[in-house]
């Protein structure tokens, strides 16, 4: 698809090739408009491009002596200082991904989401269980849901912005150093329930020897 500008500063289209072509034969596109498509790193003028085809009309020989008094009424000298310009200002090709540019988030940062918002639930379902951690037990599988529900929102975001990079490192950071230590936590109550199960089987043990 192809851009092209007729006053240096607006930029029209998209447009195809064979429909630039009929307005290069119309009239309406002249030989210096400058134009622009994918992979161009510039805008050029449409006389350079081979893509397309301009019409170079010849003067008849009978006119030859006047074209000194037609000369001044040409109007191909007055767009040349435009043409000159038109390329400083040069808009961003307009497939260029200028609004996807940023950083990704750290891909960890879904997993250990999931992670400390399922172990949330648990711990508050635990609490739950007990007479004087409801509210506790509540509030935990809240916050649980909570953190599956933004890990859930954070797999539609494929970038963040870059100055937003730090936060979501730090965040990463986080629910990491969380998720080690909900670890540690789980396996300390393990190995609780394992030496108190062992102690209560060789109280009751005892008590059956007696």
């Amino acid at each position: 698809m192809w851009f092209y500008t007729t006053d240096g500063t607006e930029r029209q289209g998209p447009v195809a090739a064979p429909e630039l072509q009929q307005l290069v034969d119309e009239g309406r596109v002249g030989p210096d408009d400058m134009v622009w498509t994918e992979g161009m790193a510039n805008w050029a003028p449409l006389r350079t491009r081979t893509e397309f085809t301009v019409a170079t009309p010849t003067a008849p020989a009978s006119t030859e002596a006047d074209q000194p008094a037609s000369a001044p009424a040409t109007p191909a000298p007055p767009p040349a200082p435009t043409l000159s310009v038109a390329p400083t200002p040069t808009p961003p090709p307009p497939d260029t991904p200028a609004a996807d540019e940023g950083l990704l988030i750290p891909p960890k940062l879904g997993g250990w989401l999931r992670f400390a918002g399922v172990v949330t639930i648990i711990l508050g379902a635990l609490y739950c269980l007990s007479c004087f951690g409801i509210l506790w037990g509540v509030l935990m599988i809240i916050g649980g849901v909570a953190l599956l529900g933004a890990r859930s929102t954070l797999e539609t975001i494929p970038h963040v912005p870059v100055a937003l990079g730090p936060f979501f490192e730090k965040l990463n950071t986080f629910f990491m150093v969380l998720g080690i230590a909900y670890i540690i936590m789980l396996a300390m109550i393990v190995l609780a329930l394992i030496f108190y199960g062992g102690l209560l089987i060789a109280v009751f043990s005892g008590m059956a020897n007696l």
